[in-house]
């Protein structure tokens, strides 16, 4: 097994945490998990996976952890320009803290497809801010055969 974590943004730095997949490369098997993690008070920047020019996540596992503090990001895997999530795993973890920016996400841009790729949507652990995990198609993108899980809050008040 394999485990790549992009680290948490630096406010000293201005710099965030990641992970780049270009041209036809591929991010691996079901041994291997990326997690994404919020950003650090200070800063709403946030650590990320990116996919280009017809890169894709292969079977690999991700993990988008949201925000967990008061306006921090959460972890994001982007895809653009004619990629694909194949079929990987992606845990799109909801707030961990109230007054967080954002929970953790996976979006789709530019010709980029879901495959045949599991989405779990998980809600926020906390009530307020930026709520649950989060999945967007945007553009001339397809979902195509993916299978999207949204799953509840934690605590009452918790958005998905």
């Amino acid at each position: 097994m394999q485990n790549f974590v992009a680290p948490l943004a630096s406010v000293a730095l201005n710099a965030q945490g990641a992970i780049f997949f270009e041209n036809s490369a591929t991010a691996g098997n079901n041994l291997v998990t990326y997690t994404m993690n919020p950003g650090v008070p200070g800063t709403s920047a946030a650590a990320y996976a990116e996919f280009f020019n017809s890169a894709t996540a292969g079977s690999a596992n991700f993990v988008n952890n949201g925000g967990s503090s008061a306006n921090a990001s959460g972890g994001l895997s982007f895809f653009a320009n004619t990629t694909s999530a194949g079929s990987a795993t992606f845990n799109n973890n909801g707030i961990t803290a109230s007054g967080a920016f954002s929970a953790g996400g996976t979006q789709f841009t530019a010709s980029s497809v879901g495959g045949t790729a599991t989405f779990n949507n998980n809600g926020a652990a906390v009530g307020g801010g930026g709520g649950g995990g989060a999945l967007n198609f945007g553009g001339t993108t397809d979902a195509q055969h993916a299978t999207i899980n949204n799953n509840p809050g934690l605590v009452s008040g918790a958005c998905i």
